[in-house]
């Protein structure tokens, strides 16, 4: 018997809120039509004086054919997303352990502190190529394709943070990773975490904590680093300091991270 078309199909996401309220996975077909945008063109431009013709080229710019990579790359998040939050389920008791866990992490700004260590069933995966293949613009494609924050308020009230898309820090600073996370969550949640949590005065360390304990709070579907080659221009702190951190993410606070970056750096 097919399951409703409003259901997902695997059990395992079948009664997570977390993933029932995503947008449904995209076939090949609806991918590639999903990401395909041509651009706009009308034959009566043609008689267009030269300076107008001029400016329509401008739209080449902005036009997007997918190639077989970016279906994989299409595939490939749509499941990182979903089995991230596999055993991340607001309905279970393991989701409020993680919660109090973050606040240990907090008070100790130690972010292996907790006394109740959960399952994860987050991934990542990096994406590294030449500069100009595509690879932020086809990104950027899949995430339009999810709403950046969803409400729930039926039987729980939390602004779902689907994604979140950082730069690195041009000197490959952790602590400047963190500010640019508490900025970007500000501007998509109209929230103020970038001046509780972001003064100068703040450690690195309580930062970090604060950083992972904000991805709980919101459950945070996937981040993405981009322009993840300025870890080699880290000063103070070597590059495995923010990878470190990254790591962590994901085996400890369970959160899918996708890296991008330009190879050649």
């Amino acid at each position: 018997m097919t399951p409703p078309a409003d259901l997902p199909l695997l059990p395992e996401y079948r009664d997570n809120p977390f993933i029932n309220r995503l947008p449904p996975q995209m076939s090949m077909r609806k991918a590639l039509a999903f990401l395909d945008d041509p651009p706009t063109f009308l034959p009566e431009e043609r008689r267009y004086p030269a300076h107008e013709r001029m400016q329509c080229l401008y739209r080449l710019r902005r036009c997007f054919v997918p190639l077989e990579h970016h279906l994989r790359l299409e595939s490939a998040f749509s499941a990182l997303l979903r089995q991230g939050y596999v055993n991340r389920n607001p309905t279970t008791t393991d989701y409020i352990r993680r919660l109090r866990d973050g606040y240990k992490r907090i008070e100790a700004r130690d972010l292996q502190a907790g006394t109740n260590p959960v399952r994860s069933s987050a991934e990542g995966f990096a994406l590294l190529g030449a500069s100009g293949t595509g690879k932020s613009t086809g990104i950027g494609r899949i995430l339009e394709y999810y709403p950046q924050v969803i409400e729930h308020s039926r039987t729980f009230s939390l602004q779902q943070m689907t994604w979140l898309k950082v730069d690195c820090p041009h000197q490959g600073s952790p602590k400047q990773l963190c500010l640019s996370f508490f900025q970007q969550m500000d501007l998509a949640l109209g929230t103020d975490y970038l001046n509780r949590c972001g003064k100068s005065r703040n450690s690195l360390d309580l930062m970090m904590t604060q950083m992972a304990q904000i991805s709980n709070l919101h459950a945070l579907g996937v981040l993405i680093v981009d322009e993840i080659q300025h870890l080699t221009l880290a000063k103070g702190v070597g590059p495995e300091a923010l990878l470190n951190f990254l790591v962590t993410l994901i085996n400890t606070i369970g959160i899918p991270v996708v890296l991008i970056g330009t190879m050649g750096h």
